[in-house]
């Protein structure tokens, strides 16, 4: 992604986060975006406020990111892509539009899961992992291979906020 380009994803954001009033923080916080790395940084830390928000939109997503897939990937976000096996990292996974991720647990840090529109999430676990998978729109998830010692918290959104909270260990 060109420098250019993600700085006209940034304005684009920066203008919807005003119309939309947004917190003054989470504008400041996107108002410093110098890379992807960043952004993703960015979704990372407003995971928890915009669990009750449809933020940043599969429509936005597609828009700027689409052709860059393979680059913002790295960082744990995936939009529209069916098949892919993400090894946990210290990022948190974003699923936007048709995706189907498999999230493989590899150690015993946790892992945080975003999964927006009709997203599918797959999640192996491993020996004392512990998975977070919030749930939104019209998303699933499937935990495969639970270890005995391996914790998956399921957070359900959908409904507009009106699902429960389930826990499967």
């Amino acid at each position: 992604m060109t420098q250019e380009k993600l700085q006209l994803a940034i304005d684009d954001m920066l203008h919807i986060l005003k119309a939309d009033k947004h917190c003054v923080d989470s504008y400041r916080a996107v108002s410093n975006v110098k890379s992807l790395r960043d952004y993703a940084i960015v979704l990372n830390r407003f995971r928890t406020e915009l669990r009750h928000q449809n933020f940043p939109t599969e429509e936005y997503m597609k828009k700027w990111f689409m052709e860059d897939l393979d680059e913002i990937n790295k960082y744990g976000v995936y939009i529209d892509q069916k098949g892919v096996r993400h090894e946990q990292n210290s990022f948190d996974v974003f699923a936007f539009g048709e995706s189907e991720i498999m999230v493989v647990m590899n150690n015993v840090k946790h892992q945080h899961v975003i999964a927006n529109n009709n997203s599918k999430i797959n999640v192996v676990t491993c020996p004392h992992s512990v998975c977070f998978v919030q749930l939104k729109n019209n998303s699933e998830v499937s935990v495969m291979n639970t270890h005995k010692t391996a914790i998956v918290k399921i957070i359900d959104k959908r409904d507009n906020g009106k699902g429960k909270d389930n826990t499967n260990d």
